[in-house]
């Protein structure tokens, strides 16, 4: 889809121009109405803030006497006149020690806020996307008398803010769709002598070898099209000449690509067949030859100058001796067209004397350039195999090797000579499976992604991905296989890190949830199983929020970290802790005794030890940047809840609701403590200790 998309877009140069335009303008109008809506939201809610302040600081400013002087109703009054307020989500009085004097909630007076701020001065105590609230001190004579309470809620700003951005998208769609609609009218008029050279060049295809590009001028287009043109009158020439060679080549190849020639002793005259006149790129002469003087000497110029002296030698030694020879040498024609020929001759007596020489010469040109081709391609071959990273054979019906690369050798730790012709299947970890897989690669003519380990001679075992194909002969017939292992052990870690991330707590390397929960199941199907008791520990950290607060999100890191620790050095091996978010944290005991009195001590005493660990002092060591490391010692306890279940008796989401639900109740009731799950029909009453009655 991606691709053909860009296909789309940047098929000619004409649609890039025009794309690269647009998305110029995309980019650059969504960074400017980005930055504009975010400085405009910034300066809303600074403004809405000091609104907040301001109005804070007005009922501050006229309840101070009538704090001082408890007059509640003079104080409902002040709150009552702001009710008409746009947004206003509350507005408070209160007293030095929280008690709300006066409500714009009038239910809400005689209440008690423990959320005042510490320092005696004007506070933000919460802001996000749907209210603002502020405080402002009372001050009578420099002395805190009590807090001006004011909420602002933000619906207003944020519909007007929503409008400013739909405004502001529409703006910026309309701004690049008339932009676009000018790059393409603007490219199109740039471009318009460049589609005139291209249509020409796509007519050529089609054989219109006589149309031309018409474009005047003096700049780079009229440059190109006249270069152009210039180009098509050579190919049309060429193409001529093409013609004219191509019939000579048909006659050629119907006489053998062989020339004849005879050199009368006698006469001193040399005789051409038309063929050696091709050959060597020279116009037929009558059938009279001329002398030793033109034909031998315009032969002879013929050949590269280090083999002029042999050829002579070897034609005159025929001449006088009656000596036949056979030379392949390179061969220049006289319009300098290389070639590759063969030239024989032998002697023809009469009356024993030598009369005549014949001899023919042969254009091999191709069959050298066959031969170079199976050399380059030999090599081209071995390159490819030898530029393998992956170990790379060739095997025989008998699973012995044919071929091996160099990656081969350092796999195996075995030279390529001694590879060769040995067993295929000796090289890994389990021949009979390696000979299972050529075997089935012969009989299906392929097998993929084959698991196998190849053994070095150290030692060392490399696993790999074994993937195989037949190749065959000219006749069809199959010569053997072709083999390439692909080394997984990268893919192997990889693996395992995506399963510890899908499985795992990255900041704990505890369980996580989905973890968790497979083994929850396993310890109820353990449990059904071998008739004893597992219980579920649900546990949440009571004073966590604070080190965030006052310390930043590595802090808390470190504190998590460090429960994770203490938590995993309170069980046993058979059981499992897990982390399910913030600051929760799960563990789950396996194996308890098949009573249940006995099951809940055993419970009871493992999570008296956690209680009793995690109550200890935490000390965080905090990297500052440029400074020296920060220390920090916390306190923080924690709240859990137990269920007990048996088999699979109750369900995998009731036990957890159970947990939850004591966790919450050890929670309510001051944290620092354990509760038991107790079923609405159990007796005695459910079991609540904490590390303050000493367990």
């Amino acid at each position: 889809m991606f691709g053909q998309l860009k296909r789309l877009l940047t098929k000619t140069l004409y649609r890039q121009l025009v794309t690269g335009v647009t998305l110029l303008m995309a980019v650059s109008m969504s960074l400017f109405s980005w930055e504009m809506l975010r400085q405009q939201e910034a300066t809303e809610v600074t403004q809405l803030t000091r609104q907040a302040l301001a109005l804070a600081s007005s009922v501050a400013n006229s309840s101070d006497i009538w704090v001082a002087s408890r007059d509640f109703s003079g104080l409902q009054e002040i709150v009552l006149g702001l009710v008409g307020y746009p947004d206003l989500r509350h507005a408070m009085v209160l007293d030095s020690r929280g008690q709300v004097l006066a409500h714009s909630d009038p239910s809400r007076r005689g209440k008690y806020l423990t959320d005042l701020p510490a320092p005696v001065e004007p506070r933000i105590l919460w802001q996000d996307q749907q209210q603002i609230d502020v405080v402002t001190p009372i001050m009578l004579a420099d002395r805190h008398v009590g807090w001006a309470r004011i909420g602002l809620g933000r619906a207003i700003f944020n519909a007007q803010f929503a409008k400013t951005r739909r405004d502001a998208v529409l703006y910026s769609l309309l701004t690049i769709s008339l932009g676009a609609l000018f790059a393409a009218l603007a490219v199109r008029y740039l471009t318009r002598r460049l589609r005139a050279v291209q249509q020409v060049a796509d007519a050529v295809p089609a054989g219109q070898l006589d149309r031309r590009a018409a474009v005047t001028g003096h700049d780079e287009a009229a440059q190109l099209a006249s270069h152009f043109n210039a180009m098509l009158d050579r190919l049309a020439a060429r193409e001529e000449a093409l013609k004219e060679s191509e019939t000579l080549l048909n006659a050629t190849q119907q006489l053998g690509k062989i020339g004849g020639w005879q050199w009368d002793i006698q006469k001193q005259t040399m005789t051409w067949t038309p063929e050696t006149y091709r050959i060597h790129d020279m116009v037929p002469e009558p059938a009279a030859s001329t002398g030793v003087s033109d034909h031998i000497v315009k032969s002879i110029a013929c050949y590269l100058p280090q083999d002029r002296d042999a050829i002579m030698k070897a034609f005159w030694r025929c001449v006088e001796q009656g000596e036949p020879y056979d030379i392949e040498v390179r061969f220049i024609t006289v319009k300098n067209r290389p070639l590759w020929v063969r030239t024989m001759a032998q002697a023809v007596r009469h009356d024993g004397q030598i009369v005549k020489v014949l001899g023919y010469i042969m254009d091999i040109t191709e069959r050298k350039q066959l031969e170079q081709l199976n050399r380059s391609a030999a090599l081209y071959t071995r390159t490819l195999l030898e530029a393998s990273l992956d170990p790379l054979v060739t095997i025989n019906a008998e699973g012995k090797i044919t071929d091996a690369n160099r990656a081969t050798e350092l796999a195996t730790g075995v030279s390529r000579d001694h590879l060769i012709a040995t067993d295929f299947a000796s090289y890994f970890t389990s021949p009979d499976q390696a000979r299972a897989s050529y075997r089935q690669a012969f009989s299906q003519g392929f097998v993929t992604n084959y698991p196998l380990a190849i053994q070095h001679v150290s030692g060392k075992v490399t696993e790999v991905i074994y993937n195989a194909s037949v190749y065959h002969g000219e006749d069809g017939s199959i010569l053997g296989i072709f083999a390439a292992a692909r080394d997984i052990t990268d893919l192997k870690k990889m693996e395992e890190e995506i399963r510890q991330l899908a499985f795992f707590d990255p900041l704990t390397q505890l369980p996580n949830r989905r973890m968790f929960t497979d083994r929850l199941s396993q310890a109820m199907v353990a449990s059904q199983r071998n008739g004893s008791f597992g219980a579920l520990i649900y546990l949440d950290l009571d004073n966590f929020k604070p080190v965030n607060d006052h310390f930043g999100h590595a802090a808390g890191d470190l504190l998590l970290i460090e429960v994770a620790a203490r938590l995993t050095s309170c069980v046993r091996a058979v059981d499992t802790v897990g982390r399910t978010g913030g600051d929760e944290f799960v563990v789950i005991l396996g194996d308890l005794n098949a009573d249940p009195a006995q099951a809940a001590a055993e419970a009871s005493q493992i999570a008296g030890g956690i209680l009793m660990a995690l109550s200890h002092p935490y000390h965080l060591a905090l990297p500052q940047q440029g400074r020296e490391t920060m220390h920090v010692q916390h306190r923080c306890t924690a709240s859990m809840g137990v269920s007990l279940f048996l088999g699979q008796q109750a369900s995998q989401q009731d036990i957890m609701k159970w947990g939850d639900a004591a966790m919450y109740q050890a929670k309510q009731a001051g944290g620092n403590r354990v509760q038991f799950h107790q079923p609405v029909a159990a007796q005695p009453a459910p079991e609540i200790f904490s590390t303050h009655h000493g367990s």
